[in-house]
């Protein structure tokens, strides 16, 4: 009988742990921001009209530039945690500074998805924050957005969330995944312990400078009703939300 040690098991831990957040932070959510063909035709389309008129405009940036720069950053991201974590538990990457740089663009990529779905947590809770005190007759007093979304196949059995939870949900995993890793399989050499812990910090100031210009430069959820109405009835027709 083979013994596993406690670092093995947390190492291998971390490796499915990330090929699930990176196959659908990155294969599915980053991917689809950016392609528009085959299973991501539909997903795509829900996406350009998500960023054009919900998220870039909420946020105040340019919805187009916005899904590319995410799309960019979850798929590298995404892929990236793949290849590296299966890459250094295989013993691929040998020793030496190529397995502590590769261990330290691990740490960065989760921070830097981290650091999303933080923003994503933030515009989904506002969007899904009623303003009560409205005078704008036009908007559907009924509209449920943010109140219950179900999940689709393999789990669409009936089983539902608050939208706004869901990238909460997301980054809370990302943080532990990301402490696991910072703690028991981070670089050794200094200067790439450095350049990691640099990269990440920047990464969670740019998220936490998005979240606070949205207050200065986006809109008001009232102004973009119709948009985010229409958004909410393509995501049902998929079966699924947009991340």
């Amino acid at each position: 009988m083979v013994a596993v040690g406690i670092l093995d098991f947390f190492q291998w831990l971390t490796v499915l742990h990330g090929t699930g957040l990176g196959s659908v932070l990155g294969c599915v959510c980053g991917l689809s921001k950016l392609v528009g063909v085959g299973p991501y035709e539909d997903l795509h389309r829900a996406m350009i009209h998500g960023f054009q008129y919900v998220y870039g405009p909420i946020l105040g940036l340019n919805g187009d530039i916005l899904r590319m720069f995410i799309g960019c950053g979850e798929a590298t991201a995404g892929i990236g945690l793949i290849l590296g974590l299966w890459m250094d538990v295989l013993g691929w990457l040998g020793y030496g500074d190529f397995q502590d740089f590769t261990r330290g663009l691990i740490i960065i990529a989760s921070m830097g998805l981290l650091g999303e779905m933080g923003v994503a947590a933030v515009v989904h809770h506002s969007l899904a924050d009623r303003d009560d005190d409205s005078d704008d007759d036009s908007v559907n007093e009924d509209y449920p957005y943010g109140d219950k979304v179900k999940f689709g196949p393999p789990l669409g059995d009936g089983k539902s969330i608050e939208l706004k939870w869901l990238p909460f949900c997301y980054a809370i995993q990302l943080t532990l995944f990301a402490v696991i890793r910072a703690v028991g399989f981070c670089p050794h050499n200094p200067w790439i312990q450095t350049l990691c812990v640099l990269l990440s910090i920047s990464l969670l100031v740019l998220a936490g400078f998005v979240v606070l210009s949205r207050n200065e430069l986006g809109l008001h959820r009232r102004e973009i009703e119709h948009h985010l109405i229409k958004l909410d009835r393509e995501q049902a027709e998929m079966g699924g939300i947009l991340i």
